[in-house]
């Protein structure tokens, strides 16, 4: 999991958040990428209208992990290498980032992957969770794509391959992305903790 150039970031403004940098190490972000890249279960319920919007309105397609590897979470890389980011015991940052402190007390959590090509982009939403773990990965080049924090106008220094974790309740989006290329570019795997009773 941990390579040499690893690094944590703690940041307090416009609120408590944390990144992590170069968090998989080359062989498991290789199998990652080949994972997001075999994706073709489309999740797209008809009772789920955020989903369906956003693969009509936003051209962003959404896959929901969990439904995928129902009842065989291990086969996924992507499931157990983000699994271990939790491994690294980040509450003991609580000092830092409170919302850390969270972490060992949710009881339940969901994994969906975000996939952009040319002209996709993400609605202002907040994601209902306790704590969102999200994982830029970038396939190909692009223009825009920018998490934007819209209670603030924030825009975190989220590079390819770190994950940023935040408060679910922040209201969050992500910009339009322009490419010349009409294959994926971008992906975004978006891990929320949750609590419930």
């Amino acid at each position: 999991m941990k390579n040499e150039t690893f690094r944590i970031q703690h940041l307090e403004y416009p609120f408590h958040h944390t990144i992590l940098y170069n968090v998989f190490g080359k062989s498991i972000l290789e199998n990652i990428i080949e994972e997001l890249t075999s994706l073709t279960q489309i999740h797209t319920p008809l009772s789920d209208k955020h989903h369906q919007s956003l693969l009509q309105e936003f051209k962003t397609q959404p896959f929901c992990l969990d439904n995928i590897y129902k009842n065989k979470r291990e086969k996924s890389v992507i499931l157990k290498a983000t699994m271990g980011v939790t491994a690294l015991r980040l509450q003991e940052h609580g000092a830092s980032n409170p919302f850390l402190y969270y972490l060992p007390i949710t009881n339940k959590d969901t994994t969906f992957v975000q996939r952009y090509h040319n002209g996709s982009s993400y609605e202002n939403h907040e994601d209902g969770a306790v704590l969102t773990f999200l994982y830029p990965i970038k396939i190909n080049e692009y223009r825009g794509g920018d998490l934007i924090f819209s209670r603030y106008n924030y825009v975190p220094h989220i590079p390819h391959n770190s994950c940023l974790i935040f408060p679910s309740y922040e209201p969050h989006q992500i910009s339009e992305i322009s490419c010349s290329t009409d294959q994926p570019v971008r992906y975004s795997i978006n891990r929320r903790y949750y609590i419930n009773g």
